[in-house]
């Protein structure tokens, strides 16, 4: 018996197109961007170009494989459900202890690589008069008794060169001309609490060894500033001291004997004073003396008071 006619079964799309007299007329497959068709001798093979470029265009392209996350509220802003790709994913409660991430990015290099590996690379061209941009932004909420960190960066020298350049975190600050007072900020922390109460925290920056390594980690320089700075540290807080020094020093807590070209060693406005403690200190030795004694002057200590330079004596005995 003569085939009259076929059709398509299910809602996808249809393969059959017509019957043209005798003949049953499909349709063909046609292979898109990204996509190989492979016509073999009984079926015909689909892959994914693995090295091909897709270019995602337009808004709200989701990939996930669990639930998807809830955006919190205060990040709910108008604009914040519009993005060009995201990856949701919200972890069950009872995981084991291992990393998880929601997206993994790999690398590797081979010994004899000449060119720059970079895994991840953010670049933002921002002609906007308006609006606060950024090519990387971090956010992270504590909500319970987790240990919680905004970001990580971690570098580990396994190998035997310790000559090479090894940066934790490089932060480059470039521009032409002089900045405005306060603008042009090469890293800024900001403190405080999530409402108007009162709150404290610990530190702003902290400089340590890692748990467990306390006698053995050295650290040669805990902050260095090189190159032309108007002011290498300065305080404007409010707070009771702008500097303290604890700890144990074999040196001095503060020394100021090779600084090249420093006409005022310490320099005090009006009203501040240097004040000494009597008895024996954490050195060891006493800071002052106290009674009428004969002394043997062997030089003077050169201070400046408001232009005008005095000496005060000093004596190689005491009571």
């Amino acid at each position: 018996m003569a085939v009259s006619s076929a059709s398509n079964v299910g809602t996808g799309r249809q393969v059959f197109k017509q019957l043209s007299g005798t003949d049953l007329q499909f349709r063909t497959l046609t292979q898109g961007n990204g996509m190989t068709l492979t016509q073999n001798a009984n079926d015909i093979a689909s892959a994914v170009n693995q090295a091909y470029s897709f270019n995602w265009t337009g808004q709200d392209k989701f990939l996930g494989s669990t639930a998807e996350a809830s955006i919190p509220s205060d990040a709910a802003v108008p604009g914040a459900n519009l993005f060009s790709a995201c990856i949701s994913r919200t972890a069950q409660s009872g995981n084991d202890e291992t990393v998880q991430p929601a997206l993994l990015i790999k690398g590797a290099t081979a010994s004899n690589t000449d060119s720059f590996e970079w895994l991840q690379l953010n670049f933002l061209d921002d002609y906007a008069s308006n609006g606060e941009n950024t090519p990387f932004y971090s956010k992270a909420y504590k909500r319970s008794a987790g240990p919680i960190w905004g970001g990580v960066f971690e570098v580990k020298n396994w190998g035997s060169d310790q000559s090479a350049a090894m940066y934790g975190l490089e932060i480059s600050l470039q521009s032409n001309g002089t900045a405005a007072t306060g603008m042009h900020v090469g890293c800024a922390l900001y403190y405080g609490g999530l409402t108007a109460v009162a709150s404290e925290q610990e530190a702003g920056i902290r400089i340590s060894p890692m748990a467990g390594q306390d006698l053995t980690a050295n650290l040669r320089y805990g902050v260095v500033v090189a190159g032309k700075a108007g002011e290498a540290f300065a305080a404007s807080a409010n707070g009771n001291k702008a500097f303290a020094a604890y700890g144990s020093y074999s040196t001095a807590a503060i020394d100021l004997s090779l600084a090249a070209s420093a006409p005022i060693g310490l320099y005090f406005g009006r009203g501040q004073r240097i004040k000494f403690t009597s008895g024996t200190g954490r050195g060891g030795n006493n800071t002052w003396y106290s009674g009428a004694f004969t002394p043997a002057i062997v030089g003077a200590l050169e201070i400046l008071v408001d232009g005008t330079t005095l000496y005060v004596p000093v004596c190689s005995n005491h009571p």
